[in-house]
Order: C-alpha cells, then sequence, then structure tokens
C-alpha cells in the first residue's frame, strides 16, 4: 500500500516543490511524513547551499584540420531551472589530446550565462584523431570531472600540412587503413568488456529480477553479442541478445545458493564473464515506464524475511529537486505506486527507496520527456543558389505551444564534404540525458526519438550507464572545497617565515601590457584579492609586499594551483570512432581537405602540385612556450646540446652558440621620421631619440623571452628619460643569472615566417611604430629560452616579490566572413569548412532573426545547425540543409 504525499512540480520554466502535510494525523504517521520532510528540506537545502550548475558548448563543427580555427559559444546554467547560473561568472575551456593531456586552456568570463571564444589549431602538441574538448566552471569541482561538459572532436593533423602535396593522402589513408584494421582485429579478440547491472542496484534470491548488460570492444566501441547464461551445474537458465548498441535486457529469478556466469556465443570467445552474487534477503525495484502513458510505474518487492510491518519511503527526484514522495507498506510482499509524470521536468528522473532508518537500498533512472524543446525553424534563400551567392538565413524560434520566443542563439553553417555535421549531439541531448549519465554515449539523439524502438533501447541505456550506487552522504552536506568564481580576480596570501598570515600588508600588483600598478592590503589571514581588473593582452606580473613606509618587505607569497583538473584516462581514452557512417564520412572529407590543399598550392605558386615532400623530423624543446610550435625555429639548441655544455653560462651560450649574436646599437625610427612634426619635444620624443644599446642578431634587435616572457617586461628607467646602456645592462644581469644546468632549450625566431607571430603578441605596437627602422629592414630577432624551473627570467627574484603567470581571460575574435559582389570577386580560393559562424544571434519580440553570408567556391549540400535558449528554462536545436549548384 503507498500513502504519497503531495509533492506538486510546476512544468513551465521552473520546478516548484513543496510539501503538503494532514493536519490531524496519528503520531506513527507524523513520524513518518516527518521522514519525507526531512528529505525534502535536506535537498532544500542543498539546492541553495550547494546549487548545481550545468554547461553546454556548441563548437561550428566536428571536424578540424591543422591550421583551422575551431570556434564555440557556451552556455552556463543553473541545473535546477536551467536558467543563465547565478553562481559562477568565469568558465575553463580545455582542448584534451590522444595522450590526455590539456593541449589547449582557456578562461572566459560570462555575461548572464553566456560566453564564446576560439582556439586556434596550429601548434605541434596535437596528433589525427579524436580529441576531447572539455569545459567547466572551478564550483562544478566540487562534484567531480563526471560534472563537466565533454564533446569529441576529430582532428586530421596532415591536412593542414603546407608544402606537402599527394604523398599526405596515400599517408593518411594508410594511417586511416591500419587504425580500421586494429580496430577491428582488437574487436575479435577476447577482450570485451561485458557488465551486468540488476535493476534497483542487486539480485535477491528468489524474486524475479531484471539485469541489464552493456559490452563494449577493445577500443571502446559498443559491440552487439548474443550469449547464454548458466548456473553453477553449466545448466543453461537465460539467453540474450543485445537490442542497440551493445545493450540489452533479460529476466532471472536466483535461487538460493547459485552462481551464474554467461558465456558469448556470437564471438570466438570462452572468456567466462560472472553475474553479480544475490542476496540472501531483501527488497528489489522495477520501473515500468511505458512511451505513451502519462505514469511511472514502480513495482517493490520483498524476500519473505523482510520486516513488512516497518514503513518504506519511496522518493523521485529530478534536477536536484524533490517531486515525489511516498511512504509504503507491503501487503504480500509487494507494493506498486503510480506516479504521474505531469510531477516531474522532461529529464532524469532518480527514483530511491529508502528502509525506516532513511539507508537508501534501491535505486533506478527513468526518463521524462515532454517534448517542450523549443522548435527553430531554418529558412534560406528562395530560388537556386550558386557559388558566391548571397544567403538570406531567418530563425523562427517557437516554445511547445507555438509562442514566439526571444533568446540567445549560435549558428554553424558548414560543408558536408569537409566537415561532416553531427545532429546527434546538441544542447538537448547534452542536457537532459547524456551529461548526467556515465561514459560515452553512441548518437544521444536517437533515445530522444518517441518511437517504441528507441524507447526500448533507452531504457538500456538507463539500466546500463544510469546504474547507480546510492551516494546519499547520510544526509550530510558535502565540504565546499572549490569556491565559486563570480569575477576574474588575481588573488593569493602572504605568510612570515612560520608560515602565519600576515595581515594589514600593502600588496602591490604590477603589469607591464597594458600598463598598471593597483595596491590592496591583506584581511587578517593574510589573504588578499585584486578585482575590477582591466582587459589583459599578456599574464605577467610582479607581486609585492611593502612596508607602511613604502619599503619591500620580506614575505612568501602562497598563489592559488592554475593547473588544469587532472584527466580521467578512463574519460578521455572512450573517444570512440562514432559509428560506420560517420567514419565513412570523415574518410570523405580527408579526402576532399586533401584535394582542397592542392588546389591552393596550385593557385598560390600558379604551377602543378608539389611532388611528394620527405618530412624530417624536427628537434623540439619539451615544455617550449614557442608561439610558432616547439621546433619551430630557424634555429634551435635543445637539452641534448646543452647537457654537453654543463656549466657554460648563458651569455658564453649566446655568444658561442647562437649564430650572428652580438652588442649594438639599434637605429630608432623617431630620429628618421621627426616624430615631433615641429612641436616642442616631449619627455617620450626624449627618450625615444635617445641612442639604445641593445643585444642583436646580426642587424636583428633581440628580445630575450623566457618561458613566454619577454625580459623587457620588468625594465624601468631609472629616470624619465632612458639611459643609453641601461636596456643592455639590465638585460646582461638578467642572462647572467642562468647557466646551460638551468636550461631545457633555446629557439631562435628572426625570419617574418617565425618572428611575425611574435611581433603581435610580444612586442607592442609603440615598440613596433618607434625602435624599428623600415629604412634599413631592420625587425626583432626572438631568442625563447625554456627554463626547467619554468619561473622566467627573473630566477633570483629578491625577497618581497613574486611573479606570477595565471591563465587569464580570453577576449572573442570575430569570424571572417567575406563579402562578394560577384563570382569573380577575389581569390579563387575560398574553401571554407565553416562557410558562417554567428555566436551572439537574438530573436526579437516575435521571435526572429535574418542573416546574411556568401557561400565559397565549392559546391554540394550545406548543413545549418542553430542551438540556444531564453536562459529561462527553455532550450533547444534546430537543423536545416542547402544545396549549393
Amino acid at each position: 500500500m503507498t500513502r504519497p504525499i503531495n509533492i506538486n512540480t510546476a512544468l513551465k520554466s521552473t520546478i516548484v516543490v513543496f510539501l503538503m502535510l494532514t493536519g490531524l494525523v496519528s503520531k506513527g504517521r507524523a513520524q513518518e511524513e516527518n521522514k519525507i520532510s526531512f528529505i525534502n528540506t535536506f535537498m532544500d537545502t542543498l539546492a541553495k547551499k550547494l546549487p548545481a550548475e550545468k554547461l553546454f558548448l556548441q563548437t561550428d563543427r566536428e571536424f578540424y584540420s591543422q591550421g583551422d580555427t575551431l570556434w564555440f559559444k557556451g552556455y552556463l546554467f543553473g541545473a535546477k531551472y536551467l536558467s543563465a547560473s547565478k553562481k559562477s561568472g568565469v568558465v575553463y575551456v580545455e582542448l584534451i589530446g590522444k595522450d590526455n593531456k590539456v593541449a589547449k586552456r582557456m578562461v572566459l568570463e560570462t555575461s548572464d550565462g553566456l560566453f564564446n571564444g576560439s582556439m586556434a589549431l596550429d601548434g605541434d602538441g596535437l596528433k589525427t584523431g579524436y580529441l576531447t574538448l572539455r569545459s567547466y566552471t572551478n564550483w562544478m569541482r566540487n562534484w567531480g570531472t563526471s560534472s563537466f561538459f565533454s564533446k569529441s572532436l576529430f582532428f586530421d593533423r596532415l591536412a593542414g600540412t603546407s608544402k606537402v602535396g599527394n604523398s599526405v593522402g596515400s599517408t593518411r589513408n594508410q594511417t586511416i587503413a591500419s587504425e580500421k584494421a586494429k580496430r577491428d582485429q582488437q574487436n575479435t579478440d577476447n577482450d570485451i568488456d561485458l557488465q551486468f547491472m540488476p535493476e534497483g542496484g542487486h539480485l535477491v534470491d528468489g524474486l524475479a529480477a531484471t539485469i541489464g548488460f552493456k559490452a563494449m570492444a577493445a577500443d571502446g566501441n559498443a559491440m552487439p553479442i548474443s550469449g547464454i547464461v548458466y548456473n553453477s551445474k553449466k545448466q543453461e537458465v537465460a539467453k540474450f541478445d543485445s537490442f542497440h548498441a551493445g545493450m540489452g535486457v533479460f529476466d532471472l529469478t536466483p535461487v538460493p545458493g547459485e552462481d551464474y556466469y554467461a558465456v558469448i556465443t556470437s564471438l570466438p570467445t570462452s572468456k567466462k564473464y560472472n553475474l553479480p552474487h544475490a542476496l540472501p534477503s531483501g527488497v528489489t525495484l522495477r520501473v515500468i515506464n511505458d512511451l505513451e502513458s502519462g505514469e511511472i510505474k514502480v513495482k517493490i518487492n520483498a524476500a519473505p524475511h523482510v520486516n513488512n510491518k516497518s514503513p518504506y519511503y519511496l522518493v523521485a527526484q529530478s534536477r536536484g529537486a524533490l517531486c515525489y514522495g511516498a511512504i509504503l507498506t507491503f501487503k504480500d510482499r509487494e507494493v506498486i505506486a503510480d506516479m504521474p509524470k505531469s510531477k516531474f521536468p522532461s529529464g532524469l528522473v532518480r527514483i530511491t527507496l529508502f528502509d525506516e532508518n532513511l539507508k537508501p537500498i534501491n535505486e533506478r533512472v527513468t526518463f521524462v520527456d515532454h517534448h517542450d524543446g523549443l522548435k527553430i525553424d531554418l529558412t534560406t534563400s528562395t530560388g537556386d543558389l550558386h557559388t558566391r551567392d548571397s544567403v538570406s538565413l531567418r530563425l523562427k524560434v517557437t516554445d511547445k505551444a507555438g509562442n514566439p520566443v526571444e533568446g540567445s542563439f549560435s549558428v554553424a553553417v558548414t560543408d558536408n564534404g569537409l566537415a561532416p555535421a553531427d545532429s546527434s549531439n546538441n544542447i538537448l541531448t547534452s542536457l537532459l540525458l547524456s551529461g548526467d549519465l556515465r561514459g560515452q554515449i553512441e548518437d544521444p539523439a536517437y533515445y530522444l526519438v518517441p518511437k517504441p524502438e528507441n524507447h526500448a533501447a533507452l531504457n538500456c541505456l538507463l539500466l546500463t550507464q544510469g546504474w547507480a550506487d546510492y551516494k546519499w552522504n547520510d544526509f550530510k552536506l558535502p565540504p565546499i572545497q572549490y569556491p565559486a568564481q563570480r569575477e576574474f580576480t588575481l588573488g593569493g596570501k602572504i605568510t612570515n617565515f612560520l608560515n602565519k598570515g600576515l595581515p594589514d600588508t600593502r600588496v602591490r600588483l604590477f603589469s607591464k601590457q597594458p600598463f598598471f600598478v593597483l595596491d590592496t592590503v591583506t584581511g587578517q589571514q593574510g589573504d588578499f584579492v585584486f578585482r575590477d581588473l582591466p582587459r589583459l593582452d599578456t599574464a605577467n606580473f610582479i607581486l609585492q609586499a611593502l612596508k607602511k613606509n613604502g619599503d619591500t618587505k620580506t614575505v612568501n607569497f602562497i598563489m592559488p594551483d592554475d593547473e588544469p583538473v587532472p584527466v580521467s584516462v578512463l574519460r578521455a581514452a572512450t573517444l570512440p570512432m562514432k559509428n560506420k557512417t560517420l567514419d565513412s564520412s570523415l574518410v570523405r572529407a580527408l579526402k576532399n581537405n586533401v584535394e582542397i590543399k592542392n588546389k591552393e598550392e596550385e593557385v598560390m605558386g600558379g604551377k602543378n602540385t608539389l611532388k611528394d615532400v620527405l618530412i624530417v623530423a624536427k628537434r623540439s624543446i619539451k615544455g617550449s612556450k614557442n608561439l610558432n610550435g616547439p621546433g619551430n625555429a630557424d634555429q634551435v639548441i635543445d637539452e641534448k646540446e646543452l647537457l654537453k655544455a654543463k656549466k657554460t653560462s648563458l651569455m658564453e651560450l649566446l655568444r658561442e652558440r647562437i649564430t650572428g649574436f652580438h652588442e649594438g646599437m639599434f637605429p630608432l625610427r623617431a630620429s628618421r621620421s621627426g616624430i615631433t612634426n615641429g612641436m616642442p619635444p616631449t619627455l617620450t620624443d626624449k627618450n625615444l631619440n635617445v641612442q639604445k644599446s641593445s643585444y642583436m642578431i646580426k642587424v636583428h634587435r633581440v628580445k630575450l623571452v623566457f618561458d613566454g616572457i619577454d625580459a623587457e617586461d620588468y625594465f624601468q628607467p631609472s629616470d624619465l628619460v632612458e639611459r643609453p646602456f641601461e636596456r643592455l645592462m639590465f638585460l646582461k644581469g638578467i642572462i647572467e643569472q642562468f647557466s646551460a644546468e638551468d636550461i631545457k632549450g633555446m629557439e631562435v625566431m628572426y625570419s617574418n615566417r617565425y618572428n611575425n607571430i611574435y611581433n603581435a603578441k610580444i612586442s607592442s605596437s609603440f615598440e613596433q611604430l618607434t625602435f624599428i627602422s623600415p629604412v634599413d629592414d631592420i625587425d626583432y630577432a626572438y631568442i625563447e629560452i625554456t627554463t626547467i624551473s619554468g619561473r622566467g627570467p627573473l630566477i633570483n627574484l629578491k625577497d618581497g616579490f613574486y611573479t606570477y603567470r595565471p591563465t587569464i581571460p580570453s577576449w572573442s575574435r570575430e569570424f571572417y566572413k567575406p563579402r562578394y559582389k560577384s563570382a569573380a570577386t577575389g581569390t579563387k580560393n575560398d574553401f571554407r569548412s565553416t562557410l558562417y559562424w554567428a555566436p551572439n544571434v537574438v530573436t526579437n519580440a516575435i521571435g526572429e532573426a535574418t542573416l546574411f553570408f556568401f557561400t565559397s567556391d565549392r559546391t554540394g549540400v550545406f548543413t545549418i545547425t542553430a542551438q540556444g535558449s531564453n536562459m529561462n528554462g527553455l532550450i533547444g536545436a534546430g537543423y536545416g540543409a542547402f544545396e549549393v549548384r
């Protein structure tokens, strides 16, 4: 018998949960209902003090080549209502390589839960294959990495390699064929991971049970199988066949004293897989969630030894809110509860059975879908579209009732022949389904199709990857290890030599690019924080502790760890070649990309496709901050060479190993162009017209960059006007700190091929305009020095100072959109994989937005993907296509 407690859920853009208790009840029943109330109060407190967050990132596509840019738009929600998160305002985005290491990392600030950015895929750390895009907030770390957003992307390194001819295609095809053959061989071996998960958590002797199973091959992909279950006497007791993606279910009634094992009959293997042991006594829980039914039926059975008179408590939650509660008493060792689906929002429902002591004994996850996602209609220009043609795209967004919706959306238009579109992973599948389940889910959109076979497959998925282990933590609030970051700040702590925090101490923050100085005072524990920082271009800071008279104070600086969250090898290794259809699409795209690269070479060089080129491995410096990628330089001195140098000073190394290195005077643009223009010279003008001494490589002025930090960031003249030899003496003092034993490697960049990116990111535009002479064709030469400590140029920084290099917020760039007046406009090499990317599309009061873009030089089919939210509970994804003839 069940006695439901009236817990109502309003299913619009929010969840409202409240508990109605009867006023006149017996003492026993009041105690029972108070326990349901206790669970509800705990969950409500948990939701208020530890509100969970959900993240979703839409990328412009899922397939990238070397040299491409990855564009993304992010949505950060409070998990309960799917509205803009009020907890965090800082998000981390990382790209993880095949080696389970973070290859690229960004920090972004949100605005009303929204953010967007891009990553240039131009480094040497990425290899051909599947990568993982991962995103999280510091607050989300309190729930572990399983709460992070992650997405698989395919990266083709060879397709972006310049000056490589037809050998690229053959090499890539050989690589793909080799990997596929290896994968197929693995799948025929005995290394099949087969797991059995009893519904409700466990088997009980004498009670019928449903058992879910999932089979995975050695490569992490699902494996369709058939098999037989035997008892200890080798008697067949059940057969099983996978229904979808290597998953399936079968029924079994355990016999007391028996153990069971399974054998796969569909593969040539004799390996035995043990089923979980059955408990001698206990309770089982079975969920019946029919597609067309308006209720979730929960059937609970008890073994003969279970006390039927004790009350049990059945609760169901969704998005961290209690939506249903009932007090159960058994009649003939069975009880059935009906839960109206109207009490739950769309998404996963977690059903838990507690005993009289509020100990969880059974749990099951099921799914409710009210099909209330946003409807996004995409309409393109009428009539035939041709190459370099103008396209008008109209978005029309409505809710389930057909009402217009104002919201923020991201739109991508991609070339199916160059970047296969994946409509299976979107904001709906991520936030409602896959984001809360374990492991990788192949084709998650399949499970949300309202058909009987898809719904049956969803049941298999939830029985396996939704299998729970009752981590209720005894109704105690877990400790908060990672505070929420509402904004980007720089903070830490200072202590004395006894490691005791120093209160009321002034701390100064110094930045060179852009130049600013900020002061703050430490709190009672010695902690300090700098807020409202200006927009930053670099992350090279000096911190200084000061006495009241302004002198430097000797302290220890304790700064927060700015390292990425460790990558779970199991999670990152499960990056399957999603399915055969996508495999074949990728092969076609790889081939098309090779053809495109060859065409570009023909256009740029005005000659036939380049002949095969032998690619020789270059020397690379581990941990190098080289902006071109480790080893991409005009001259490289690696660790092997430095080990032979032993205690040789860095100055000697520079003079002996760097071709053309010497001291010299560099001319000024100011002295040639007359920057005063007849006006009285300012202090700045006077400063510029002083001849400067520095180090040179041939005719190029040297910039010394230690671990990605320009040594001159810390240079300050002794007076308003820089003296001729001050800069040289400053640099000499830094160089003399180091020997070969302190250094991993040196890379020299002076040609335009390698120093352009440094000119843009290391040297300021002020220096470019004043210190470089166009007449003598003088430019900068950069020496990137990678130290063993990784601390930059100030290895012997005096007490009271601290160099700090945190990851700083990135700023979004604008996607390049060409505009053609005719098909003949511009060059004939427009082969964009992403034809158009618009991360901030806002619909108006009638739910509409209109966009314009141009097609490229390629014909074929192009896919439009639009995803987004009103940031107040409504989410949706829409797809469209058009053909260019």
